[in-house]
C-alpha cells in the first residue's frame, strides 16, 4: 500500500526544526519568510488550512482559504497596536491546529463557509501572535515575509491535498487531518 509511505513522507515534511516560532527573531523579510516554516503551531495550521482548501471544487473557492488566512493574519498584526498579547492568544494558536486538523477529519460535516470562517478566525490569532513579537521595530518587512511564506505554504498544501485525493481518495485527507490534530495535541500537552 503506497498510502503509508506517502503519509510518512508528508509527516516528515510537516515537522519543522523548531517546535514553536515565537520569541527572539529579527524583523527582516527573510526572517519573516522563515518564521512560519520554523514553528510547528503556525506551520501545521497553515498546512491544515491549505488541505481544507484543496477540497474545494473550484480554484475560486479554494482561493478563499489562503486569502482569508493571510488577510485576517495581517488584521491580527494590526490589532496588536491596540491590545497587549496574552496567554489566550497562544492558546488559540494551539487550538487552531487541533480544530483545523479535526475539520479535515470530519470533512463531510464541515461546509465550505464554516471552514473558511474557522480559517479566518484563527488567522487573526496567528497574526496577533506574530505582531506581538515585533516590539518597536518597523513591521512591514517582517509582515511581507511571513505573508509570502504563508501564501506559498497554502498553495503547496492545496497541491499536495489535491494529489493525495486524486491518488488515494478523500480519506487520505481525513487521515492527515487526524494526524495533525493528534500529533500536535500530544506535542502541546508534553511541551
Amino acid at each position: 500500500m503506497r498510502l503509508i509511505p506517502n503519509l510518512s513522507l508528508l509527516t516528515l515534511l510537516l515537522i519543522p526544526a523548531t517546535a514553536f516560532a515565537h520569541p527572539g527573531h529579527d524583523v527582516s523579510v527573510i526572517s519573516g519568510f522563515i518564521h512560519p516554516l520554523t514553528g510547528l503551531d503556525h506551520f501545521l495550521a497553515i498546512v491544515a488550512s491549505g488541505l481544507l482548501a484543496s477540497r474545494a471544487p473550484t480554484f475560486r473557492q479554494a482561493a478563499v482559504y489562503p486569502l482569508a488566512f493571510v488577510g485576517c493574519m495581517i488584521l491580527g498584526v494590526m490589532l496588536t497596536a491596540f491590545a497587549p498579547s496574552s496567554v489566550a492568544v497562544e492558546s488559540m494558536v494551539s487550538v487552531s491546529v487541533v480544530v483545523l486538523g479535526a475539520a479535515l477529519w470530519v470533512e463531510q460535516k464541515v461546509s465550505q463557509n464554516l471552514g473558511a470562517f474557522l480559517v479566518a478566525s484563527f488567522a487573526v490569532f496567528h497574526g496577533f501572535a506574530h505582531g506581538s513579537e515585533l516590539g518597536a521595530a518597523h513591521p512591514i518587512t517582517f509582515v511581507v515575509g511571513f505573508s509570502s511564506a504563508t501564501l506559498a505554504l497554502h498553495l503547496a498544501a492545496v497541491a499536495v491535498g489535491q494529489k493525495l485525493t486524486a491518488t488515494h481518495g478523500r480519506d487520505a485527507l481525513r487521515w492527515v487531518g487526524a494526524a495533525i490534530a493528534t500529533v500536535f495535541g500530544v506535542a502541546t500537552l508534553v511541551a
